[in-house]
């Protein structure tokens, strides 16, 4: 949790200059789900998405993921180019290795991903990285929303899965809600 503070505060630093997040595929798609992308053009400037990424976004059978996409013209895609094979060697499905790539060498300040596979291959070249719900505690911070817990529930219903309750108690710590506030599902 400590990690995810820091990213937090990164991300809602005062600094004039909005940070650079290139968009992983499935972090992408729960926010856009979730009726929560918007918050991803507010704290950031540009999100980008790399080519194979955009592709499987357009290609999934959710219409409504398809038309929610369409809509975000904030949302940039980029090409890079990077050998198949290394894609591959990276031991990830090829659109994240892309989507690393590009972080890495487009020099992005952040990769928006919720794939512990996909973080800790960042970690380990140096990019870094920030979930789905760390953007929803810095946008609240920024008062973009007034709660977490209802845009975490969002999250949920739209298909995030985290690993379990304590977590998500340790979210809505984080971002200094009490557990009596709102809804609870415990």
């Amino acid at each position: 949790m400590l990690a995810m503070e820091r990213r937090v505060e990164k991300a809602t630093d005062n600094s004039r200059r909005r940070k650079s997040v290139v968009a992983e595929t499935a972090a992408l798609a729960v926010l856009l789900k979730a009726g929560q992308g918007d918050l991803l053009r507010e704290l950031f400037d540009p999100v980008c998405v790399g080519s194979l990424a955009w592709a499987e976004l357009l290609t999934e059978a959710n219409a409504d993921l398809r038309a929610r996409l369409n809509r975000a013209s904030w949302v940039k895609r980029k090409m890079v180019h990077a050998d198949r094979d290394r894609l591959t060697e990276l031991g990830l499905p090829q659109s994240s290795g892309e989507s690393l790539t590009l972080a890495a060498l487009q020099g992005f300040d952040y990769l928006l991903t919720d794939d512990p596979d996909l973080v800790a291959a960042a970690a380990r070249a140096g990019v870094t990285t920030i979930s789905s719900v760390a953007v929803l505690v810095a946008a609240k911070q920024r008062g973009l929303i007034d709660s977490v817990r209802q845009a975490l529930l969002a999250l949920i219903a739209a298909g995030y899965a985290f690993s379990g309750w304590n977590q998500y108690h340790k979210i809505l710590e984080l971002a200094g809600e009490e557990q009596g506030e709102g809804i609870d599902i415990v």
